[in-house]
């Protein structure tokens, strides 16, 4: 019974994941239209230069910039993409020695596109001297990517900051996400880790996301809190013990 339920946690986890993977794909998308966009225009300046003739007078190195650019151009869109397929491949759901800064970087990164058309500046503060933890990559990636997404979704209409910490205190390590969105009222706080609950319009969100991070964070023997305030923001802390008395 134990490996069953531990194979659907498993299955939820992983297609909340893709939830999260797919707001990123569509901020990446975006991304990669800008460089496509150039090298279409450059190939086209090449074809008019091979009409006028290659050994016209200046031809020959503008011919070599415009291909030069396709090349630039074209490796900008392999390294964005090759970022979101590695982390969407990331699916080892083993306990392991997890660095937490080093999730946290990869999250911001990603969520880099997304962040700039929210029109929200993020500041990362990691303790460079944060101990690994004995966790799953998988589930950490996912619970942070969910709560990163959700700050942006909250502040997409009128942008703002996001600042994420991380430090680590007696045997415990936390990590602070806080945005300056407008807020969550109290009726909701009590309901916000229950499954299927969502103020998010229909089609945007599952409800899954955040009672997945409580699940996570509860299996690991963390605890995960939040507080608000409508207009002024929302922090959560995610609280993490550095050795656990079980795995």
């Amino acid at each position: 019974v134990k490996s069953e339920k531990d194979l659907v946690e498993k299955q939820v986890i992983e297609t909340g994941k893709l939830a999260s993977i797919g707001e990123l794909a569509a901020g990446i998308a975006h991304e990669i239209n800008n460089p496509i966009a150039i090298m279409v225009e450059e190939a086209g300046w090449i074809t008019d230069l091979l009409a006028e003739g290659i050994d016209k007078e200046g031809n020959q190195e503008e011919f070599q910039r415009a291909l030069k650019q396709i090349e630039n151009q074209g490796r900008r869109c392999k390294e964005i993409t090759h970022k979101l397929l590695s982390f969407a491949r990331k699916t080892d759901s083993r306990v392991q020695a997890v660095q937490l800064n080093d999730l946290i970087a990869e999250v911001v990164d990603l969520s880099s596109q997304k962040s700039r058309y929210a029109n929200v500046d993020i500041h990362t503060k990691l303790d460079p001297d944060l101990p690994d933890i004995r966790a799953s990559a998988t589930e950490m990636q996912q619970v942070l990517l969910n709560l990163v997404n959700n700050a942006l979704d909250a502040m997409e209409k009128k942008g703002g900051q996001l600042d994420i910490f991380t430090e680590s205190q007696d045997d415990a390590i936390i990590v602070t996400i806080e945005d300056t969105g407008p807020g969550i009222p109290a009726s909701n706080l009590g309901r916000l880790f229950d499954p299927f609950f969502t103020t998010k319009p229909v089609g945007k969100g599952t409800g899954l996301g955040l009672s997945i991070c409580y699940g996570i964070i509860n299996k690991m023997g963390g605890k995960i809190e939040v507080a608000s305030t409508v207009d002024v923001g929302t922090t959560f802390r995610i609280i993490l013990p550095i050795n656990p008395s079980s795995e």
